[in-house]
């Protein structure tokens, strides 16, 4: 394939069919294996944890090699040789040290991508969210199929996602090999990605969303289910209703981008998900939980993929990987480490995660109304130069 776009969308729908499975069923295979409570939580924190000191790693290694595609070959191959693993014991104590690893291999994965895809769509002129959309697309009708499939028996979640790393790193082939920009001798530590304009406000207000996300997306499967009415089949279909609604702005959200820049847009993320938590909070039933998550399209998508087109604009050549690998480190490890050790240890006070839920849509309004002064007062953060 010749085009740029294409190849990437390809890599892309590869990618997020093994992630509707790893993201959304694996905490439900623990616990239909007997794994609950303090065990359960310590399975869930260890990959966001280990991300904290993996991702940097991958991130020098990705920017100082002659090809970045290597890299990212090699984190899959190293998880596709672990998963299976998984089934050589129910033991939490056997279970932690192989999620670690995964973890520690697999997390490194969408940044890695990521980073190749935005400077080969910007190097051809081609937007980055019809690409991303194809991936949202096929999560959301991997979703919709595989929790009917599934039917409440989560035993062969582990094979599916080793069947699925395995098309990835096939598809690997799809991507351009371009080369790491201090291969060349020039060096860039990591913490110099902390000096980008205006960065420090824009990790902070997402490390505060990423932390509540850390514990929906631990413990929403496992609540979701429980409600009245709730189920499997129902489950996918939550995932593949808050996938679909991330389309609207994939289509149009380079305008909005533009306009606005990411930090007013990240405003826009911290509303929906203060909204999208009370909900959850105050149901009583699996439809109402169902509903909120089509406030997942101006959430999560927006504060993601705007602060990585931000980066990625504003990064130097030899920071390109760095600096993804940074807001994967900040959103993803950093920030998902508390949201699920506190907000677990809170659902045990509360005896559920109902009020945990209330809880992080207060957060969320208050980093609103926290940030609101903050991000007007700044020129649109879009990485041009005003």
């Amino acid at each position: 394939m010749k085009n740029a776009s294409l190849r990437c969308a390809v890599y892309m729908m590869l990618y997020y069919s093994v992630h509707v499975f790893y993201q959304g069923f694996l905490s439900k295979y623990y616990q239909q294996q007997g794994i609950g409570g303090t065990a359960l939580m310590l399975l869930l924190v260890s990959a966001p944890l280990v991300a904290v000191f993996a991702l940097p790693v991958w991130g020098t290694l990705s920017d100082r090699s002659r090809k970045r595609r290597r890299v990212l070959q090699l984190a899959l191959s190293i998880a596709l040789i672990i998963m299976p693993c998984l089934y050589l014991s129910v033991s939490p104590y056997v279970l932690l040290p192989l999620v670690c690893v995964f973890a520690g291999c697999y997390i490194a994965v969408q940044p890695m991508g990521d980073s190749l895809i935005l400077e080969e769509l910007q190097r051809s002129g081609k937007p980055f969210g019809p690409v991303r959309l194809a991936g949202c697309l096929t999560f959301a009708c991997v979703n919709l199929i595989g929790g009917i499939l599934i039917r409440d028996d989560y035993r062969l979640i582990p094979l599916i996602v080793t069947i699925g790393i395995a098309l990835v790193l096939l598809g690997t082939k799809l991507l351009p090999d371009l080369p790491g920009h201090q291969q060349n001798g020039k060096k860039l530590a990591f913490s110099k990605v902390l000096k980008l304009p205006h960065i420090v406000p824009v990790l902070l207000l997402m490390m505060v969303m990423q932390m509540c996300l850390g514990y929906f997306y631990s413990y929403f499967s496992i609540y979701f289910t429980a409600l009245p009415g709730g189920s499997s089949g129902l489950l996918g279909l939550a995932y593949f209703l808050s996938a679909s609604s991330e389309t609207p702005f994939l289509l149009w959200g380079h305008k909005l981008f533009k306009r606005w820049g990411a930090g007013r847009l990240m405003l826009i993320s911290a509303a929906s998900l203060a909204l999208r938590f009370l909900l959850l909070g105050v149901a009583e039933h699996a439809y109402l939980a169902l509903a909120s998550q089509v406030l997942h399209g101006l959430g999560f998508i927006v504060f993601t993929v705007s602060t990585s087109q931000y980066v990625s604009r504003v990064a130097p050549d030899e920071l390109k990987t760095s600096a993804q690998m940074l807001l994967s480190v900040a959103g993803f490890g950093l920030s998902r480490v508390p949201g699920i050790l506190f907000g677990g240890l809170l659902g045990q006070y509360f005896g559920g995660e109902k009020g945990v839920f209330l809880i992080l849509s207060v957060i969320c309004f208050a980093a609103l109304i926290a940030f609101i002064p903050v991000f007007f007062k700044l020129p649109p953060l879009n990485g041009e130069t005003k």
